[in-house]
């Protein structure tokens, strides 16, 4: 028989206790309180709602719940993400995450909600058994010392500071996807939440020939160049390679072991950078309204997402 657990939204010290709790999957070696500390002073999990299944008046299943929105077929769509979807160790196998993760979707749905994403660790078989859709995931990784392009046209990276430049990137990022059949739309607030977000990545602008073609964002650490977000003025083969181009050398000048991250696996992106499918973070979704039908074409323009949205 399964246990019925206490479903609610957490109270702030149910929120402390399933932070408390993830740290056994995502501690990132910190000790246990300096990792809470973390989480309750960042702006990406203040962002969220928390869920939390208490069984006999102990946290033992928890995730966040971040609102956000999908251009769907051009169509806005009012979304939600969910993220750290947990269950302490010595109770899984008893179907808590999924009492808890039903009962956010009725919670979800009742505010208007009509998609569901996640972003899975775990094999995505889990989660289409409750109703997800595995979405085509890319990741492309160069080492820069070896990368080489041709036709790049003298493609370099300019720093800017994104708050000033912030309707520039938002034109940008809206003529970048606005052909695709499924996007994340960002909102004026999700914009700030996202330039507000990782504070020490870095921004830059794509120059050729004396035009800018685009802007992309980095984390950058002696390990790799992370590309965490970009939007180019076309998609055009130009374009491409001097994004492509401007990532490499960027990471070359900066030392970095490896130049990457999520990036739509075309040719021209291929002459550069080796592909995978990732076996993390997998992007999942799931239609929650009648009236929204996701097929192969919404699936494959999973590969176009950003990492930045990742929650």
């Amino acid at each position: 028989m399964t246990d019925v657990l206490d479903l609610h939204l957490a109270s702030p010290a149910e929120r402390t206790q399933a932070f408390r709790n993830f740290h056994d999957v995502w501690g990132r070696e910190l000790p246990i309180e300096e990792h809470v500390h973390a989480r309750l002073g960042n702006p990406k999990y203040n962002n969220a709602q928390w869920y939390v299944g208490c069984l006999q008046g102990r946290v033992v299943t928890g995730c966040g719940c971040y609102a956000m929105q999908l251009s769907i077929d051009g169509r806005i769509e009012p979304a939600y993400a969910l993220g750290e979807v947990h269950t302490l160790a010595e109770v899984r196998g008893r179907g808590f995450a999924p009492q808890l993760l039903s009962f956010v979707e009725q919670d979800q749905r009742a505010a208007g909600r009509t998609v569901s994403v996640l972003y899975s660790d775990i094999a995505p078989s889990y989660y289409e058994r409750l109703g997800y859709l595995l979405c085509s995931c890319p990741q492309g990784w160069a080492d820069p010392r070896t990368a080489g392009l041709s036709e790049t046209g003298g493609a370099g990276a300019v720093p800017f500071d994104p708050t000033r430049e912030l309707p520039a990137m938002v034109e940008l990022y809206q003529r970048s996807h606005s052909g695709l059949p499924l996007w994340i739309a960002r909102s004026p607030s999700y914009w700030q939440y996202l330039i507000q977000r990782n504070p020490q990545d870095e921004f830059y602008a794509i120059e050729a020939d004396g035009r800018r073609l685009g802007y992309f964002r980095v984390a950058v650490t002696p390990a790799e160049l992370k590309i965490r977000d970009f939007a180019l003025h076309d998609s055009t083969d130009a374009a491409c390679r001097a994004l492509a181009a401007a990532a490499v050398a960027l990471a070359r000048a900066r030392g970095a072991g490896r130049v990457g991250g999520w990036l739509p696996a075309t040719s021209v992106f291929r002459e550069c950078f080796q592909f995978s499918e990732r076996s993390r973070e997998l992007t999942m979704i799931k239609p929650l309204a009648p009236h929204l039908s996701l097929g192969a074409s919404h699936r494959a323009a999973g590969a176009q997402l950003h990492e930045i949205d990742h929650v």
